[in-house]
């Protein structure tokens, strides 16, 4: 649990530093997590990409992006290839990373201490905290890798 922990919190830092650089596609891995995720157990929320192609939930619309970095979100509910234009109303990354966080919520992180400080001036345990806490704020960076200065 707590080497899982640590891996997932290192996958979102590395994704969301990928995301906000500008890059199209998340990373390797984060779409390793996202690709093994089984989506089955993920409530249907109906969405139509840019493909056309109608997506049970956002867990499949993320693995569709991961191997599509051109794909994007048209909008909520199912697709009607004879009326629907490629249009993105939210780019595919934005959906993968939110899908990602809200997963990274339910986690509980482990007890291990691999001490950082936020730019916020908060000192976080572990890098699994520290992601937690950017994914609720997006401006959140590391400060140093250690206590932050008192």
């Amino acid at each position: 649990m707590l080497k899982l922990t640590l891996y997932l919190g290192l996958i979102a830092v590395a994704a969301y530093a990928q995301i906000n650089a500008g890059e199209q596609n998340e990373g390797t891995s984060v779409c390793a997590y996202i690709a093994g995720a089984d989506c089955t157990i993920f409530a249907d929320h109906i969405q139509c990409g840019t493909d056309a192609k109608t997506y049970n939930n956002r867990c499949e619309f993320a693995q569709a992006h991961c191997l599509e970095p051109e794909l994007h979100f048209s909008h909520n509910g199912t697709c009607d290839p004879a009326v629907d234009k490629p249009d993105p109303n939210l780019h595919g990354s934005n959906l993968v990373y939110t899908f990602f966080c809200n997963n990274l919520k339910h986690i509980q992180c482990g007890t291990d201490l691999e001490i950082v400080c936020g730019t916020d001036m908060n000192t976080y345990d572990n890098l699994c905290l520290f992601q937690q806490a950017k994914c609720d704020d997006s401006t959140l960076e590391i400060y140093t890798y250690q206590a932050c200065p008192v």
